[in-house]
């Protein structure tokens, strides 16, 4: 399945993405939303390969300069900004260089924001960071999400 997504990515956006990523997206493609901002713990989650698509060419269309290596695979959630002395809050999203596997935030105005060197050291530090946080009461646990990212990187370990 993992080759399917990287041919439907490829065939859409131009880029190849890593093997870690891939392997994530297949073994847990039912659980992700084309929408993962709706629910409450998956708004730090990813989205589906409908969300990766629509979201990565929305961000192309709207930013002439936009990465092309970028593509956009979850959302992180609001943050809040000034403007002209004004509190407003814009969305933050999570891309991925398919070039070099290193993560970054993107938020809705362009700017984009590098977290981490690789996707791998990324998803381990945002399960230590989430694992600090309140555990939302919903079928989208939080306890699911950590089991769902651990899962990915046990058997990306076991070698499936």
């Amino acid at each position: 399945m993992a080759k399917i997504y990287d041919d439907m990515i490829y065939n859409t956006l131009g880029i190849k993405l890593p093997d870690s990523y891939l392997n994530f997206l297949n073994a847990h493609f039912k659980d992700l939303d084309d929408d993962p901002s709706n629910h409450c713990c998956w708004k730090s989650g990813f989205g589906s390969v409908s969300f990766v698509l629509g979201t990565t060419q929305a961000f192309r269309d709207q930013f002439k300069d936009f990465p092309k290596d970028l593509v956009v695979i979850g959302y992180i959630g609001p943050k809040k900004i000034l403007i002209d002395h004004q509190e407003t809050e814009i969305d933050v999203f999570v891309a991925l260089n398919g070039a070099t596997s290193e993560v970054f935030y993107v938020d809705t105005f362009g700017t984009i924001e590098k977290v981490a060197d690789s996707f791998d050291l990324w998803v381990d530090g945002f399960i230590a960071w989430m694992s600090d946080k309140p555990k939302p009461a919903s079928k989208f646990s939080l306890s699911r999400f950590l089991e769902i990212i651990k899962g990915a990187k046990k058997r990306e370990n076991n070698g499936r």
